[in-house]
């Protein structure tokens, strides 16, 4: 599956000083956090691009990127001088380091550095989505800020890029199952950041009404250390699977044939995190279709708490196949 990045061009404090701020600024903020919260959400990597010239001074106040939207530990920043970012940046590099196809583009400034940008990483090979309506400018001697940004949106969308509006950016979880080897076995651990109450995705994992909507096959039959969860095989017969943990909103761990699967919860500022852990005895050809369908079981939970769909989770859930046999036959 092809990875993608979210890029986020020149959102510095001096642009929305109040002696001449962006047009509709606090809008676009808004729209900024929404997309960063998505692409954090599904793990997708979030890359800053910094601007730097007299006006906008290194270390000073307006050049500091706005807090609203301000980078986490570990987020790229990249600092440029010129309105295209990959020039004598280090962007280009750090997007290929991590396998990056599709790029998300969103910031400032419409005619300059989005249009660059835009460009730039079009005739580099990226396949460029451009947010529509999260980028801003300033009114000219000649045009509106609203022309401006209308008529950059027909000409990049003509030949450069694909064009979106903010609620319309979907990021596909691309992050694989981290697998290490144990001394027992193998353990794949899968992570999910949520945002949704521990109680709401707890609901989802153990409700049966709920279950039925990611899972089918699976009701809850006594939800009790030592009590079980029944699978049905489709041929009339159920798979008995014993609860062997439970911490109630918390954890929740069941046998799964010779292996054990294992959900935790923990609390974060805006949500949760959700990480499910497949202990396996044996890697066999069975393995990298478990691990698909329980990253698809994942995409699904996260789809239905935010009451969107996945079109074909078969399809998904090959894409994902042929993901994880790679995956496999490396411990192989």
């Amino acid at each position: 599956m092809k990875k993608s990045a979210l890029l986020v061009i020149d959102v510095q404090n001096g642009m929305f000083e109040e002696s001449n701020p962006i047009y509709e600024g606090k809008q676009l903020l808004s729209q900024l956090q929404d997309l960063i919260n998505k692409a954090r959400t599904a793990n997708v990597p979030v890359f800053y691009v910094q601007h730097y010239d007299e006006e906008f001074i290194r270390g000073t106040f307006p050049w500091a990127i706005h807090p609203s939207i301000a980078p986490q530990e570990g987020e790229t920043v990249i600092h440029k001088s010129t309105p295209d970012s990959f020039h004598e940046t280090e962007l280009d590099e750090n997007l290929r380091a991590e396998q990056i196809e599709n790029l998300v583009i969103a910031g400032n400034q419409t005619e300059y550095c989005v249009d660059t940008t835009v460009r730039r990483a079009f005739s580099l090979g990226y396949h460029v989505t451009l947010v529509k309506d999260a980028h801003r400018t300033w009114d000219s001697n000649n045009l509106t800020a609203k022309q401006i940004i209308n008529h950059h949106n027909i000409v990049l969308g003509n030949a450069f890029a694909t064009l979106k509006e903010t609620e319309e950016i979907q990021f596909p979880n691309t992050s694989l199952a981290d697998i290490r080897q144990t001394q027992d076995g193998y353990v794949a651990r899968f992570e999910r950041h949520l945002k949704h109450s521990v109680d709401i995705v707890w609901s989802s994992l153990t409700e049966n009404d709920k279950l039925s909507q990611w899972f089918s096959e699976l009701q809850v039959d006594d939800l009790r250390e030592g009590g079980g969860i029944k699978f049905d095989m489709q041929d009339g017969t159920f798979k008995e699977l014993e609860i062997t943990e439970l911490k109630l909103h918390s954890v929740l761990e069941y046998t799964w044939g010779e292996d054990q699967v294992r959900f935790e919860l923990y609390p974060e500022y805006e949500g949760c995190q959700l990480v499910l852990i497949e202990k396996i005895h044996k890697m066999t050809s069975h393995t990298p279709k478990d691990l698909a369908g329980w990253h698809v079981c994942l995409d699904v939970i996260q789809a239905m708490l935010e009451d969107t769909t996945i079109e074909s989770r078969k399809s998904v859930w090959y894409t994902w196949y042929k993901e994880y046999v790679q995956l496999v036959r490396s411990f192989t």
